[in-house]
């Protein structure tokens, strides 16, 4: 990825943002949860957010976590990131879980 950063303080920390998507890392009671803003949809964005999700998944596991969860009314994105579970629903939300060990 290219413009990654090593995850000091991942309390609403940005992981990667360009023009066309920021991903962010917010630290909930020792809960990793990633938020992905999408602000120009095209296959090339989506295409580049996949290819550094495996190399976020990655750097959350060095960091000590075993699981990153994220919530969402719109799965789409999670599902083209694969190996998520759906793990509940709060709120009108779908609660989603990647497994990182």
């Amino acid at each position: 990825m290219t413009n990654s950063t090593i995850l000091k303080s991942l309390n609403r920390r940005t992981y990667q943002e360009t023009e066309d998507f920021r991903i962010w890392l917010e630290d909930i009671n020792d809960q990793l949860f990633v938020h992905v803003e999408i602000y120009n949809a095209t296959k090339g964005v989506v295409q580049q957010i996949k290819e550094g999700w495996a190399e976020l998944l990655i750097d959350c596991y060095f960091q000590g976590y075993e699981n990153l969860f994220c919530y969402t009314k719109d799965n789409r994105i999670v599902k083209m990131m694969g190996s998520a579970e759906k793990i509940g629903e709060y709120d009108g939300y779908e609660v989603w879980q990647w497994v990182l060990n």
